[in-house]
């Protein structure tokens, strides 16, 4: 079996991140992480180069996640706006107006 290290296909390395999440295992989602960001300098021969670039692949995935996990929160906003804003203090068991 390949060690993440050994992986060359950008796709597989997403399935394996988006498992090691659902699971919990940080180790592996951030190994995964690492190596998906190396791909993308791995073609550059000048080392400066090559972090610009695993540097902007790390910024670009990252910024998708948040991206998704925004949208994933969008019907939990609608609700805290169709309640003025109140929803989520009383989820939490908190009396509005208190600390």
């Amino acid at each position: 079996m390949p060690t993440i290290e050994d992986y060359t296909d950008p796709e597989k390395l997403k399935t394996m991140m988006a498992n090691a999440k659902r699971v919990g295992n940080d180790e592996i989602w951030r190994r995964a992480f690492r190596r998906l960001c190396a791909l993308e300098g791995l073609n550059q021969t000048d080392p400066l180069h090559r972090d610009f670039y695993e540097t902007l692949a790390a910024y670009e995935q990252l910024l998708t996640q948040k991206k998704w996990a925004y949208h994933q929160s969008e019907p939990h906003q609608a609700e805290i706006e169709k309640q003025g804003g109140s929803a989520m203090p009383r989820r939490l068991g908190c009396q509005q107006g208190t600390n």
